[in-house]
């Protein structure tokens, strides 16, 4: 059972671990992606000789990017398919995508073309008469951000496809949270044995965090039991004072001062009644728990 909950935990600090270097991923891919869309919108523009009017924000729907134009416009599609692919190829994205162009009013696709491959371009030749034009992108044999994939069972499998990840930015501290828990839950318990071993004259009960002695059983904090169960694995031989700390603490808050100290006089008293166990104090090394001979 424990060791079925160390590995839930486990796979909860690795999902968490993994979900959320994916996502960071893919966002950075969709801002980089954003960037170069500007970039084609721009040389569009100065293609067409306009130095004044504006490429307006670029937008991410359904793993498409929108590149809307803030004046109407009147182009030849070869002239697009030029500018997309050199601007795609400076950039180091691979040029192999679906350009299709939308009339703002209607929604309508009034043109399209395929570049990459065996790309597509029909009416190439043709002007387009000048009108209000939104550019959409989309990018062919890519992956779609970790945002919008949805697996059986996986945590992100509640977002809508037609929706961006920004809408679910609470998942991911949840996520990191969760993580966070299952990792000093995996750290603290790590050096507690699982088996009742037997320490002198105690039985001392890792699981239940006893010592017992006789009919006399006397309670043991996490603390407490997890510093005797690092002792105990290195009976007879010091341990370093850093170690302890490391093991015991780690990066927790709740160290202070000579608290090691106190928890170490704390073990001494409750195992005082046998006095063939001590914990000796190595100066300037550490402490080391010893078992004598009866």
């Amino acid at each position: 059972m424990k060791v079925g909950l160390r590995i839930s935990y486990f796979m909860v600090l690795w999902l968490g671990t993994t979900t959320l270097w994916a996502t960071h991923e893919s966002e950075q891919e969709v801002r980089h992606n954003k960037v170069v869309m500007r970039m084609i919108g721009h040389e569009i523009l100065k293609h067409l000789g306009d130095d004044t009017s504006r490429v307006l924000a670029i937008e991410y729907v359904n793993n498409r990017y929108r590149i809307p134009l803030e004046q109407p416009i009147s182009f030849k599609p070869a002239d697009i398919i030029g500018i997309v692919d050199s601007v795609l190829t400076a950039s180091g994205a691979e040029p192999k995508c679906i350009v299709e162009t939308e009339e703002c009013e209607t929604n309508e696709i009034v043109h399209s073309f395929e570049l990459g491959g065996n790309g597509i371009l029909p009416c190439g030749g043709r002007e387009m008469p000048r009108d209000c034009y939104h550019f959409w992108i989309t990018f062919l044999d890519q992956p779609p951000p970790m945002s919008n994939f949805v697996a059986k069972g996986s945590m992100l499998a509640a977002m809508d496809l037609n929706t961006s990840y920004s809408k679910f930015w609470w998942i991911f501290p949840l996520v990191l949270i969760l993580s966070f828990l299952g990792f000093m839950f995996f750290r603290q318990k790590k050096v507690i044995n699982e088996d009742t071993v037997i320490i002198g004259s105690y039985t001392f009960d890792t699981n239940a965090m006893t010592l017992t002695r006789g009919k006399e059983k006397t309670d043991l904090s996490h603390k407490e039991t997890a510093l005797l169960a690092l002792l105990h694995a290195s009976s007879n031989e010091p341990v370093e004072r850093q170690v302890i700390l490391r093991e015991i603490w780690g990066d927790d808050g709740d160290y202070v001062g000579r608290t090691l100290d106190v928890f170490i006089s704390k073990l001494r008293k409750k195992l005082e009644a046998d006095p063939n166990l001590r914990i000796i104090n190595i100066r300037g090394v550490g402490y080391r728990l010893v078992l004598s001979e009866h």
